[in-house]
Protein backbone atom coordinates (compact mmCIF):
# COMPACT_ATOMS: atom_id res chain seq x y z
CA UNK A 1 0.00 0.00 0.00
CA UNK A 2 3.10 1.85 0.00
CA UNK A 3 1.75 3.19 -3.95
CA UNK A 4 -1.34 4.53 -2.26
CA UNK A 5 0.96 7.25 -0.14
CA UNK A 6 2.84 7.52 -2.72
CA UNK A 7 0.40 8.26 -5.73
CA UNK A 8 -1.68 10.23 -2.78
CA UNK A 9 1.43 12.56 -2.60
CA UNK A 10 2.48 12.77 -6.01
CA UNK A 11 -1.39 14.27 -6.54
CA UNK A 12 -1.02 16.58 -3.94
CA UNK A 13 2.23 17.90 -4.71
CA UNK A 14 1.51 18.60 -8.57
CA UNK A 15 -1.90 19.46 -8.60
CA UNK A 16 -2.06 21.25 -5.55
CA UNK A 17 0.66 22.58 -3.81
CA UNK A 18 1.83 26.08 -5.77
CA UNK A 19 5.90 25.89 -7.15
CA UNK A 20 6.80 28.63 -4.20
CA UNK A 21 5.21 26.50 -0.74
CA UNK A 22 6.94 26.56 1.90
CA UNK A 23 9.33 23.78 2.85
CA UNK A 24 6.99 22.80 6.08
CA UNK A 25 4.26 22.08 3.36
CA UNK A 26 5.75 19.73 1.71
CA UNK A 27 6.68 17.68 5.03
CA UNK A 28 2.77 17.71 6.39
CA UNK A 29 1.82 16.65 3.21
CA UNK A 30 4.56 13.48 3.57
CA UNK A 31 3.25 12.51 6.93
CA UNK A 32 -0.34 13.00 6.13
CA UNK A 33 0.08 10.80 2.84
CA UNK A 34 2.73 8.27 4.70
CA UNK A 35 -0.20 7.99 7.23
CA UNK A 36 -2.81 7.53 4.58
CA UNK A 37 -0.85 4.54 3.06
CA UNK A 38 -0.65 3.08 6.33
CA UNK A 39 -4.08 3.57 7.20
CA UNK A 40 -5.19 1.76 3.74
CA UNK A 41 -2.28 -0.74 4.15
CA UNK A 42 -3.73 -1.62 7.75
CA UNK A 43 -7.18 -1.77 6.42
CA UNK A 44 -6.38 -4.48 3.50
CA UNK A 45 -3.88 -6.62 6.04
CA UNK A 46 -7.69 -6.46 8.03
CA UNK A 47 -10.04 -7.14 4.93
CA UNK A 48 -8.99 -8.78 1.73
CA UNK A 49 -11.63 -7.98 -0.44
CA UNK A 50 -10.61 -3.55 0.25
CA UNK A 51 -6.83 -4.76 -0.48
CA UNK A 52 -8.16 -6.44 -4.00
CA UNK A 53 -10.27 -3.40 -4.61
CA UNK A 54 -7.43 -0.58 -3.92
CA UNK A 55 -5.35 -3.00 -6.09
CA UNK A 56 -8.09 -2.98 -8.96
CA UNK A 57 -8.17 0.57 -8.64
CA UNK A 58 -4.77 1.68 -8.83
CA UNK A 59 -4.12 -0.97 -11.84
CA UNK A 60 -7.12 0.52 -13.68
CA UNK A 61 -5.56 3.99 -13.19
CA UNK A 62 -2.10 3.13 -14.62
CA UNK A 63 -4.23 2.12 -17.58
CA UNK A 64 -6.21 4.82 -17.94
CA UNK A 65 -3.27 7.20 -17.96
CA UNK A 66 -1.37 4.80 -20.41
CA UNK A 67 -4.22 5.02 -22.81
CA UNK A 68 -4.37 8.83 -22.45
CA UNK A 69 -0.93 9.28 -22.86
CA UNK A 70 -0.94 6.74 -25.72
CA UNK A 71 -4.36 7.82 -27.22
CA UNK A 72 -6.91 10.60 -25.73
CA UNK A 73 -4.47 13.40 -25.33
CA UNK A 74 -4.93 13.84 -28.55
CA UNK A 75 -8.33 14.18 -28.65
CA UNK A 76 -9.48 15.96 -25.35
CA UNK A 77 -7.16 19.32 -26.40
CA UNK A 78 -9.83 21.83 -25.37
CA UNK A 79 -9.50 20.63 -21.37
CA UNK A 80 -7.06 17.74 -21.21
CA UNK A 81 -6.85 17.70 -17.52
CA UNK A 82 -10.55 16.66 -17.58
CA UNK A 83 -9.89 13.70 -20.16
CA UNK A 84 -7.19 12.86 -18.06
CA UNK A 85 -9.64 12.18 -14.83
CA UNK A 86 -12.02 10.69 -17.10
CA UNK A 87 -10.02 8.34 -18.55
CA UNK A 88 -8.72 7.51 -15.04
CA UNK A 89 -11.90 6.88 -13.86
CA UNK A 90 -13.31 4.80 -17.03
CA UNK A 91 -10.39 2.42 -16.69
CA UNK A 92 -10.70 2.35 -13.07
CA UNK A 93 -14.26 1.67 -12.17
CA UNK A 94 -14.56 -1.77 -14.40
CA UNK A 95 -10.74 -3.21 -13.28
CA UNK A 96 -11.87 -2.73 -9.80
CA UNK A 97 -14.85 -4.83 -9.98
CA UNK A 98 -13.06 -7.30 -12.51
CA UNK A 99 -10.85 -7.60 -9.46
CA UNK A 100 -13.28 -9.42 -7.34
CA UNK A 101 -13.58 -11.99 -9.48
CA UNK A 102 -10.20 -12.18 -11.11
CA UNK A 103 -8.12 -11.31 -8.29
CA UNK A 104 -5.13 -13.81 -8.76
CA UNK A 105 -4.64 -12.05 -12.51
CA UNK A 106 -5.14 -8.45 -11.00
CA UNK A 107 -2.46 -9.13 -8.56
CA UNK A 108 0.23 -10.05 -11.25
CA UNK A 109 -0.45 -7.26 -13.51
CA UNK A 110 0.13 -4.99 -10.78
CA UNK A 111 2.81 -6.43 -9.04
CA UNK A 112 4.51 -6.77 -12.80
CA UNK A 113 3.44 -2.63 -13.61
CA UNK A 114 4.48 -1.12 -10.05
CA UNK A 115 7.77 -3.50 -10.06
CA UNK A 116 8.68 -2.82 -13.92
CA UNK A 117 8.29 0.92 -13.48
CA UNK A 118 9.89 1.04 -10.07
CA UNK A 119 12.93 -0.99 -11.27
CA UNK A 120 13.75 1.02 -14.40
CA UNK A 121 12.91 4.37 -12.79
CA UNK A 122 15.28 3.16 -9.97
CA UNK A 123 18.00 2.13 -12.88
CA UNK A 124 17.87 5.53 -14.77
CA UNK A 125 18.35 7.38 -11.28
CA UNK A 126 21.89 5.69 -11.63
CA UNK A 127 22.56 5.41 -15.41
CA UNK A 128 20.64 8.59 -16.19
CA UNK A 129 18.81 10.23 -19.44
CA UNK A 130 15.57 9.35 -18.32
CA UNK A 131 13.44 12.38 -17.35
CA UNK A 132 12.22 13.42 -13.71
CA UNK A 133 8.32 12.99 -13.30
CA UNK A 134 8.24 16.44 -12.41
CA UNK A 135 10.31 17.99 -15.03
CA UNK A 136 8.00 16.14 -17.80
CA UNK A 137 4.79 17.78 -15.91
CA UNK A 138 6.54 21.08 -16.22
CA UNK A 139 7.55 21.25 -19.83
CA UNK A 140 4.05 19.80 -20.70
CA UNK A 141 2.64 22.79 -19.23
CA UNK A 142 4.96 25.30 -20.48
CA UNK A 143 4.10 23.88 -23.63
CA UNK A 144 8.16 22.64 -23.88
CA UNK A 145 8.37 19.39 -24.74
CA UNK A 146 10.93 19.87 -27.23
CA UNK A 147 13.72 20.33 -24.29
CA UNK A 148 13.34 17.28 -22.45
CA UNK A 149 16.83 15.14 -22.81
Amino acid sequence: MFLVGFSLLLTVYVLIMPSGAPEWTVWISIFVTFGFGIGVGWIAAENIRFGILVIGVLLGSFLGIVVFNLLVYRISTENPLMGLWLTIMFFSVPVALISFTKHEIVIIVFSAFAGSYMLFRGLSVFLGGFPNEFKVYECYINDKMNELP
